[in-house]
Order: structure tokens, then sequence, then C-alpha cells
């Protein structure tokens, strides 16, 4: 159990640093052109979406079905931003809120679901919740200027990278913490 959740802090502080990474740029240089950001976006998308479910696949729970969809969705919604980062800006955007929605809303259910798993579980709830509201600013303002959508999505990617990245120490600290049999199940946790 301490090797799938070795992989699974792993991936969780790697698409958290990725995000960063990302919203940094965003926010550094919020002019990029609208197809540079669109890749970026995309690209993170798809490797989201992979990382989803890879996760998926190590939950043991009834559980499993949420994180499959929300890396499905993902991967879709990858698929049609790279495939045509050309389209217009605001198709862009309402796919982006579709995304943002689908997925914030996935991890809100996936922690409420999961609310005797310990307090990393609130985490998701966190990035659920500035998920969904990231995709009502995109869905209240599609006509924004670039700029402005640029730097809203990265300050979004810096706020979900860090508390991705806090998500995926303390799944760590849980393995650590197995590992020296302090705990039998991660459930323990506090």
């Amino acid at each position: 159990m301490d090797t799938v959740l070795t992989v699974k802090w792993r991936l969780i502080v790697a698409r958290g640093l990725l995000a960063v990474v990302i919203g940094l740029l965003l926010i550094a240089w919020p002019d990029l052109s609208l197809v540079t950001a669109i890749v970026l976006f995309g690209s993170y998308a798809l490797a989201d979406g992979l990382i989803t479910i890879f996760i998926s696949f190590t939950r043991r729970s009834e559980d499993r079905w949420i994180p499959l969809v929300l890396g499905w969705v993902g991967i879709l919604i990858a698929v049609f931003i790279l495939a045509w980062p050309d389209k217009t800006t605001a198709l862009l955007l309402w796919t982006a809120a579709a995304w943002a929605l689908t997925s914030g809303i996935g991890y809100m259910v996936l922690a409420y679901r999961s609310k005797g798993e310990g307090a990393s579980m609130s985490l998701f709830g966190a990035i659920g919740l500035i998920t969904v509201v990231l995709a009502l600013l995109l869905a209240v303002r599609p006509d924004a200027p670039f700029a402005t959508v640029a730097t809203t999505f990265g300050v979004f990617a810096v706020a979900w990278g860090v508390l991705s990245v806090v998500l995926g120490v303390r799944l760590r600290d849980i393995v650590a913490q197995l590992r020296r049999g302090e705990v039998s199940h991660p459930e323990q946790m506090p």
C-alpha cells in the first residue's frame, strides 16, 4: 500500500508544481499569445487528466469512478483545446469553464464522500472550491480582455498548485508514518 501512496503523493506534487509554473508564467507574461496560453492550458489539462486517471486506479473504494470521470473529462477537453487552439477565445473559455466546473464539483464530492479519511480530504474540498470559483469567473466574463483572463488563470493555477503540493506532502507524511508503524492504515490519520 505504501508504494501506491508513494507514487500518488509524487504525482500530486508534480501536478501541483506544474500548475504553479504555468500560473507564474501567465502572471508574469499575461500578454502571451493566445495560442501559446491555450497550448499551455491544454497541455496541463492533458497531464492532469492522465494523472487523475492513474490515481483513480489506486483508490480502493466505491468512489474510484469520481477521479476516473474527472480524468477523462480533462483528457477530452485537452484534446479539443490542443486540436483547435486557433478557435475563438469565447468557445475555449466556455470549454475551460466547463472543465473547471466539472473538476471542482468532482473534487468537492470526493472530499464530502471521503470525509472520514482524514484532514487531507479537506484539501480536495478547497481545491474543488477554488476550481468552481474559476469556472464561475470564466462563465460570467467570457468577453474579458485576454490579459485579464490569463492573469486570472495564473492566480488560479498558483493557488491550485500550492494546495496540491500541500496535499501531496501530507500524503508523503502518511507514507512515512505507515513505514514507521505509527499507524496501520491511512484512514487513522487525523
